[in-house]
């Protein structure tokens, strides 16, 4: 059987995503920016993996979205990081379940919700889509021995397989942030 979310959190953040997506600030200009460090919450209002198993099938899938999701960025990097998260899902467990998933952050997971999983939260403010700036770029980098040791807490959670996913996809992140 497949998870699904209660409808009343996924009305609310639905209209949470709307409302902010049309009234909220569109650009970040000159704003300062402070980045936290970075935490992930697996895979957020949802299971990191079938309950019946009682193992974390697809929690790798969620821990290396969320690094992406911390930082943000534009709209063109979510549709991407969004994609590679559906078929990491598709990968651990079927096609329904990664569709469910992929709309789930698609509509849950928009910038300027002040939700806690939303596209860049690891931010002091909401931010729109934007493109990382100098100074954004170097925050990053200055916190990602930190985003390390976030990643390694779940390494009990996770196979050798899902480990080296995770590790791949912080090279991916990595050489983005130093382009």
């Amino acid at each position: 059987m497949v998870p699904i979310l209660k409808t009343p959190l996924l009305l609310l953040t639905t209209l949470t995503a709307v409302s902010c997506a049309i009234f909220g600030p569109t650009e970040i200009k000159d704003t300062p920016l402070k980045l936290s460090s970075f935490k992930s919450d697996g895979c957020s209002a949802y299971p990191d993996g079938y309950h019946e198993t009682k193992k974390k099938e697809w929690l790798h899938c969620c821990i290396a979205h969320d690094l992406f999701y911390w930082i943000g960025g534009t709209k063109v990097l979510r549709e991407e990081v969004d994609h590679e998260f559906a078929q990491c899902i598709k990968g651990e467990t079927n096609t329904l379940q990664s569709e469910l998933m992929k709309m789930g952050v698609r509509t849950g997971g928009r910038p300027r919700t002040n939700l806690p999983w939303r596209w860049g939260y690891g931010w002091n403010k909401n931010t729109p889509y934007f493109d990382l700036r100098k100074q954004d770029k170097e925050q990053i980098l200055s916190l990602l021995d930190q985003g390390r040791k976030e990643i390694e807490s779940f390494s009990k959670d996770l196979n050798r397989k899902q480990q080296s996913y995770i590790l791949e996809r912080l090279e991916k992140f990595t050489n983005l942030i130093n382009e």
